[in-house]
């Protein structure tokens, strides 16, 4: 068995600790993953724009760029 818990990775200068906090910003998720689902669930409700990658490792780079507000993944223990 497994924990998975979500985590959220932003720039250091963002002030985001929970899912809430990123109502009208554009969230990063990797293609494929149970935080997609979760994410998509609560777009409209947040006013999310999502955009899908396959690769956690771009939506790093999303970030670093300023393309993507915030990344939403698993932390799975």
């Amino acid at each position: 068995y497994y924990t998975n818990r979500m985590a959220i990775l932003f720039k250091q200068n963002n002030l985001i600790k929970n899912l809430e906090d990123l109502k009208g910003k554009t969230v990063g998720i990797e293609t494929g993953t149970t935080m997609e689902d979760l994410v998509r669930s609560k777009a409209t409700e947040l006013q999310l724009n999502v955009l899908s990658i396959p690769e956690n490792d771009k939506l790093i780079e999303d970030i670093l760029s300023g393309r993507i507000d915030a990344m939403v993944t698993d932390n799975i223990e």
